[in-house]
Parts: C-alpha cells; structure tokens; sequence
C-alpha cells in the first residue's frame, strides 16, 4: 500500500469511526434524558399546581419510552442469545489451538462451533466486553487447516480487542430507536394510502356516472381531472411518510455497511499481523467457494478480491 493510499485509508477510517461514537453518544443522552424525567415526574407529582407540568412531562416520558424500549433487547444478554440462536457448543480442543492468539486478550472468550453448510466465523461481545464469543462453523472446521483457522480465529479476535462487536450493538440499537416513529408512520401512510387509492375509484366512479347522467358527458373529463388531482393531494402525506421511511432505512443501512466494511479490513491487517499474510489470504480464499443455494452472510464485507488485495500491498510497504 502506497504512503498516499494509507493517509486515505486513515482519513476515511477516521470519519467512519465517528458513528459508532455518535450512536452511543446519542442513546446515553436518549437514556439519560429518561432517567431525569422520570425522576423530575416522581418529585413533581408531590407538589400541587403542577398537573400541567407533570402531564407535558409523562407526554415526554412516553414518547421517549417507546424507541428506548427497542433498544433494550440488543444490551441484555447477547452473548448467550447468539450463541443460543446459533446453536453454539463449547469446543475446548479448538480454544486450545487458538489460545496462544488470546494470550494478550484479558476478557472472558469463549469458543465454539455451529453447525452450517456456510464456510463462516464470527465474533460477539458483551455491551462491557466482558463476555466474548468466537464460533466457528462446522464447515470451515472441516475444510480449514490449522494454519488457515488459526488466521480466520485471528480475524475474529481482532475484531474483539478493537470492540467491533460492541460498536455493532450501538449502532444498530441506535437505528432501532430512529427507526421506531418513520416505521409506524410508514405503516400508517400504507394504509391510508391504500382506503385513498380504494375510496378514489369507488367514489369517482360514482361521481363520474352522476354527473354524465345528471349534467352530461361533456362534464366528466373536467371533474375526472379535479378529483384525480384532489385524491393525488390528498395521497401526498401518506406518500411522504413511506418515501422518508425507506430513505431513512436506505440511509442507516449504507452507514452500517460503510462501517463494517472498513472494520473488515482492519480485522484482516490486524489478523495478519498475529499470524501472516500468506496465511490470511489462504484462509479468506476459503470463503470464495461458499456452499451452493446459501445465502451468503459477507453483504457488510467487502469484496474478497478486494481484502486480499489490501494484504498483499501490505507486504509492499
């Protein structure tokens, strides 16, 4: 990799590691805020006169509340849920072969295989990072050699000591919370969008034939414009509130993948420099040669040509 493409690299690097911060940062305030109105309606309440005050604040309160509650699933329990998710089985013959990758990594990791068709690993962490989880699945244990699923195991680790997988739960806990109103919005444009669309050809129908038959047809072009213009109008609320949803959606998930990304190649230097980079390029050609008819699970990596590319010019420097 040239000087010129390492400073691009950092810089981009930089602005990207600024969301997870801003997502964290953002669901601290957002839970904080909870807490001292929660606090300020239980005090108030004691006072009288107040009724307005504490009413404006429960309103608040509530409104807070609902996005907040979406995010609790992603701090409770994590670990535990994939791995029970993933049917993950402890493998202490395989967190021996990898222990010497874990030597300067003072967490709790536990280490397991899934069963899949799907040459694969991941890594997962606690919100503390306290507890950690690197599973690989039966596939890639069975096809891997040593040399090759030790780089795959440092790849994961890495992601572990740079706290890929806590940043993975703050920002998608952060698009959970943004996305909860656009959402209900969006659904709620749907369905009226939906009783227009149905009450425009019911009701124009009806009109249109009342007024060939009372005034003639000569005025049916005229009040089929003015009422297809007052249903598009009407429709355009509705319209917008689906339109802002998907772009929204479209939005969060071009910065997750944008993030995860640029992660993905700082996993890959960071896992080579634990093992070697003719041993990480061996282990990520693995993953070229999925199992037919899988949906592949690389939609936030980018492309293998590409992570192996960047570790060969890694030797250039």
């Amino acid at each position: 990799m040239s000087f010129l493409e390492t400073n691009e690299f950092l810089k981009k690097m930089k602005i990207i590691n600024i969301y997870p911060k801003i997502a964290k940062y953002t669901l601290l305030t957002l839970l904080c805020s909870l807490v001292i109105l929660i606090v300020a309606f239980a005090i108030c309440k004691n006072f009288e006169n107040t009724e307005k005050f504490t009413g404006a604040v429960f309103l608040i309160i509530f409104a807070l509340g609902i996005p907040a509650s979406q995010t609790f699933k992603f701090f409770h329990g994590a670990v535990e849920t994939v791995s029970k998710e993933n049917g993950v089985i402890d493998d202490p013959v395989l967190k021996i072969k990898i222990a010497h990758l874990l030597e300067n990594f003072n967490e709790e990791v536990q280490v397991g295989r899934y069963t899949s068709a799907e040459v694969n690993a991941f890594a997962i962490s606690s919100l503390s990072g306290r507890k950690n989880l690197i599973a690989f699945s039966t596939r890639l244990l069975t096809i891997a050699n040593d040399q090759e699923l030790k780089a795959m195991a440092a790849h994961e680790i890495a992601h572990l000591k740079n706290g890929d997988s806590q940043n993975k739960t703050y920002i998608l806990a952060f698009h959970e919370a943004l996305r909860v109103y656009p959402e209900f919005l969006s659904k709620l444009g749907r369905q009226l969008l939906g009783m227009i669309v149905i009450s425009a050809i019911f009701i124009g129908a009806v009109l249109l034939t009342a007024v060939a038959v009372f005034q003639g047809s000569a005025y049916v072009f005229d009040i089929a414009l003015k009422w297809i213009w007052m249903c598009l109008k009407l429709s355009m609320w509705p319209a917008a509130m689906i339109g802002f949803f998907y772009f929204l959606n479209y939005a969060l998930r071009r910065a997750w993948f944008s993030y995860s990304r640029e992660r993905e190649f700082v996993a890959d230097a960071d896992g080579a420099a634990m093992t070697s980079v003719p041993e990480m390029i061996s282990a990520l050609t693995l993953l070229s040669d999925p199992a037919p008819q899988m949906t592949s699970v690389f939609d936030t990596h980018p492309p293998l040509n590409e992570r192996k590319t960047r570790l060969q010019n890694m030797t250039k420097v």
